[in-house]
């Protein structure tokens, strides 16, 4: 009987301890998904401006343990080129470490299930961009990671007639990631 006494205030706090922390984290939660919601057309304004291109960000999935989840996003077409990307989903997450290191933003974006259409344009060109602003180097560090096998299909030439596609000149699966602004120096 003594043994199970003292063997109950340990249980107790940590069955406590659990119930505070599952709390906190479903707050944060809540509190993460009404922030993406409030702020998700200007995101999608902010960035589709960036890109040259309608950005469409899909719904809020969730704060899990590998970062916040979006549902299905894509990035559509402009007036220049016809190239696009469509991801199942997207998972954000932030590298605290390397951030502090670097004294800057490390952000991971893993693409679920990504497909990638490829279209060279009449002047060559497969993904064209609004003129920079300004110069300078990027103030975020961005990682883009496949979480499946992206798909991608190149089309070589430029379609003339939109109303009967050719079939792409290339085909693959690519796998792996990409850093944009990624910082590195060469000085020890």
């Amino acid at each position: 009987m003594l043994c199970s006494r003292r063997l109950q205030r340990p249980a107790r706090f940590a069955l406590i301890a659990a119930a505070v922390l599952l709390l906190a984290w479903l707050a944060l939660d809540q509190a993460l998904g009404r922030m993406y919601r409030n702020l998700h057309p200007d995101l999608e304004e902010r960035y589709s401006r960036a890109l040259g291109r309608p950005l469409r960000l899909g719904p809020y999935r969730g704060l899990r343990w590998s970062g916040l989840h979006v549902g299905p996003s894509r990035i559509l077409p402009n007036a220049v080129d016809r190239t696009q990307l469509a991801a199942d989903g997207l998972i954000v997450s932030l590298d605290p470490w390397v951030s502090l290191l670097q004294r800057r933003w490390v952000v991971h974006l893993h693409a679920r299930a990504l497909q990638a259409d490829w279209r060279r344009n009449a002047q060559g060109a497969v993904w064209t961009t609004p003129p920079r602003q300004g110069e300078g180097s990027m103030p975020v560090e961005l990682w883009i990671h496949t979480r499946d096998p992206a798909r991608f299909r190149l089309w070589w030439q430029p379609d003339s007639d939109l109303d009967a596609p050719s079939p792409p000149d290339f085909m693959g699966d690519f796998t792996g990631q990409v850093a944009f602004g990624h910082w590195s120096s060469t000085a020890w």
